[in-house]
């Protein structure tokens, strides 16, 4: 089930692996069914951000809609508004991506990398931002390869797990900044968090 047993007073390191488990589950979860998740960058988002996890509801979202979710699902964290990490028209390197979210900006490179950085340490629930898009490394598959979910068209359903590199080619264009949870901000996560909808 979604959660875990405390609520507050948490590290960075934990809250990264709350939502990088949550994200896991959940892409898990909508493999098997039980969502519908539809790509979409219209008002819908606001509506699946505020909505409670049912088995058979339908959620609206696209790269920036999913990654809010899923922290606030997560974590609680966000408030009411589903646009909390990057905005639509300014995400992709831009400095004030992550300004009043909580979270903070670890990495950057205006050049951009198709793969991860090797000058910075990248933990699971940092929030990868591509050129054109976004999404929540969950840390390293089996066979060792660095892993996103990240909800893209190009995907059934549009919810997809891949690799660093599968995130960073064709139209989403190179990684250029990764986002972290502040260490006061990882603090005030409620991992009992259930939204009601």
């Amino acid at each position: 089930s979604y959660g875990a047993n405390a609520t507050t007073g948490h590290t960075v390191e934990e809250v990264g692996q709350q939502i990088a488990n949550w994200a896991i589950q959940f892409y898990n979860e909508a493999r098997q069914g039980k969502y519908n998740l539809i790509y979409d960058w219209g008002p819908k988002r606001q509506e699946a951000y505020n909505a409670a996890i049912v088995e058979g509801a339908t959620y609206h979202f696209d790269c920036v809609g999913w990654v809010s979710f899923a922290i606030h699902h997560a974590t609680g964290l966000g408030g009411n508004s589903w646009n909390i990490f990057a905005s639509p028209t300014s995400f992709g390197w831009n400095e004030d991506n992550f300004a009043d979210t909580g979270f903070e900006e670890v990495w950057r490179n205006n050049s951009g990398l198709y793969s991860l950085p090797t000058n910075v340490t990248v933990l699971p629930g940092d929030i990868l931002v591509a050129q054109g898009h976004v999404g929540i490394y969950v840390g390293k598959s089996e066979d060792g390869a660095d892993m996103v979910v990240d909800m893209w068209t190009n995907e059934s359903g549009g919810l997809g797990m891949r690799t660093v590199s599968a995130f960073t080619s064709g139209s989403n264009g190179r990684l250029k900044q990764i986002g972290r949870v502040s260490a006061s901000t990882a603090a005030t996560a409620n991992f009992e968090f259930v939204a009601n909808g």
